[in-house]
């Protein structure tokens, strides 16, 4: 028997406690560096990088909604 699955969408966003935008990028940039070496015939690493790549867009996001007053 599998364990259950979840979508990523579930998971909340009201815990987001983005940085300043220049911080966000430099670290979304860093991730990109990071996962861009992942095997793409790797589900593991799949995953991984998609999740990775999800959070960091996400705070990223956050961060330019935070910066520009909105989303609060």
């Amino acid at each position: 028997m599998s364990a259950p699955t979840s979508p990523l969408r579930t998971f909340c966003d009201d815990d987001m406690n983005p940085l300043d935008v220049t911080a966000e990028l430099r670290m979304t940039a860093e991730a990109l560096e990071r996962t861009a070496s992942a095997d793409i015939c790797s589900d593991r690493d799949m995953i991984r990088t998609a999740v990775v790549l999800r959070m960091r867009l996400r705070s990223l996001a956050a961060a330019v909604l935070a910066e520009r007053g909105e989303g609060q």
